[in-house]
């Protein structure tokens, strides 16, 4: 959803980017002036991508990124990766991100790469997100920092007035597929690879209740962000827009050819390709685009329900411009305003 459709004058974010080094160096270009436009050269040609399940355009995104200078290394570790600074650029939800940067950690985002992702089943008795009221849900940790499937959670719980905190019991475990499977929990929340395995399995006791992929509420918000190592980009702000500018590039020849996609993270060492078809599902339970949703409004939405829920100390504003920085993301959309 565009931003005039989403925030109201008392939300506008007119000065919410911060970073102003990562936009000063930025200037008018055309695809046709070449993949280095006017940017200068990278300050570095090493940089560590943090690739997870659905992000294909961050595994397959090689010659992109060789075009703009780099060796890339892609390493399947936990989006933690980034703000812990093991990683440069990764992917983060967007609930995490703004808890992440309310406690203080180095990341921000550099725009949306695709809706989708999530679905969030239930045993056939539950009626509606609201009907989780007092009910059990297994989760990892409830600290929306540390746990992005909590952080969903509570976004959600907090849209309809539950409080997450008190009114709905939450229980840790490691596998919260198995403990819904056997029926230990009243719902459960299935994000990225696990939404065709949930699908898939005959012990699966529940019933689809939102598809975020198509849900009205959800699919208008980008699950996922690309989001970069605060430091690292101060550091490398020529490098930080190449890689932003490789990676959203991939994300439109994902798009196209989602199969393609796949193949390239079996290439790439991500995954085996005994498990092809259940990356395949979980990439058709994604939108992959970046110019027609609005980034911000994204991150605005959940730093208010995350702020609702009092898990967060900022405002939804101060979250925004600590976790944003899309200034060349705007210019990117200039410079391609269609798929490639």
């Amino acid at each position: 959803m565009r931003r005039r459709q989403l925030l109201g004058s008392s939300l506008a974010l007119g000065g919410s980017v911060i970073g102003a080094g990562l936009a000063a160096a930025c200037g008018p270009a055309s695809p046709s002036s070449g993949v280095g436009g006017t940017l200068g050269p990278p300050e570095t040609t090493a940089v560590r991508i943090v690739s997870v399940a659905c992000d294909a355009a961050l595994w397959s995104a090689g010659d992109y990124l060789a075009e703009e200078g780099f060796d890339a290394k892609i390493l399947p570790l936990s989006v933690g990766a980034v703000a812990r600074g093991e990683g440069d650029i990764g992917i983060g939800y967007a609930q995490w991100v703004v808890a992440n940067v309310d406690a203080g950690k180095p990341i921000q985002a550099l725009g949306g790469l695709h809706t989708g992702c999530g679905e969030v089943w239930t045993k056939p008795e539950i009626a509606s997100i609201r009907d989780l009221k007092g009910k059990t849900i297994t989760v990892n940790s409830t600290d929306p920092v540390v746990d992005a499937w909590y952080g969903v959670w509570a976004a959600m719980f907090a849209y309809v007035g539950i409080d997450p905190r008190k009114d709905v019991n939450f229980v840790l475990d490691t596998n919260t597929v198995d403990t819904f499977v056997q029926g230990r929990s009243d719902a459960i929340l299935a994000l990225s690879n696990q939404v065709p395995i949930l699908r898939a399995s005959a012990k699966n006791p529940g019933k689809l209740l939102i598809d975020m992929h198509t849900d009205g509420t959800w699919s208008r918000y980008y699950c996922c962000q690309l989001i970069v190592n605060r430091d690292w980009a101060q550091q490398n702000p020529n490098a930080t827009k190449r890689v932003t500018r490789a990676l959203l590039r991939a994300n439109d020849r994902v798009a196209k050819d989602l199969p393609a996609a796949v193949m390239a993270g079996v290439k790439a060492g991500m995954f085996s390709p005994e498990t092809y078809d259940t990356y395949l599902a979980t990439l058709k339970n994604c939108t992959f685009e970046w110019r027609e949703l609005d980034a911000e409004a994204s991150l605005l939405f959940n730093a208010v329900q995350l702020s609702q829920a009092k898990l967060v100390k900022n405002t939804p504003q101060q979250l925004v411009k600590l976790a944003s920085n899309f200034a060349f993301l705007q210019e990117l959309k200039r410079q391609y305003p269609r798929a490639n």
